[in-house]
């Protein structure tokens, strides 16, 4: 039986982050560049967002690329939700690339 792909046992045993009220999750190290922003911003830790259902996609889209929502334009969340999609995407074709 062949040996199972070390990068893809470790892309399962990452810690995963939840999206808002959909069941949806993108990996704990995609935002945990941004804790401070999402402290600043949401008054709680990473982990408590989290432990209370996480962020929207929208939300997450504010806190990864520190935008304000005072300030940026709302987006809704299915369009929040492809450019994350594309983002993270983004990241794990850089990351094969540097293989």
């Amino acid at each position: 039986m062949p040996l199972p792909d070390p990068t893809r046992l470790l892309a399962l045993a990452e810690r995963r982050f939840p999206i808002l009220g959909t069941g949806e999750t993108v990996p704990w190290s995609f935002v945990e560049p941004h804790r401070e922003w999402a402290m600043k911003h949401h008054y709680q830790t990473l982990e408590r967002l989290a432990e209370r259902g996480g962020l929207s996609w929208g939300e997450l889209r504010h806190v990864v690329n520190h935008l304000s929502w005072r300030t940026d334009a709302p987006m809704k969340d299915e369009q929040a939700r492809v450019v994350m999609l594309a983002a993270l995407r983004a990241l794990a074709e850089e990351a094969s690339d540097g293989v």
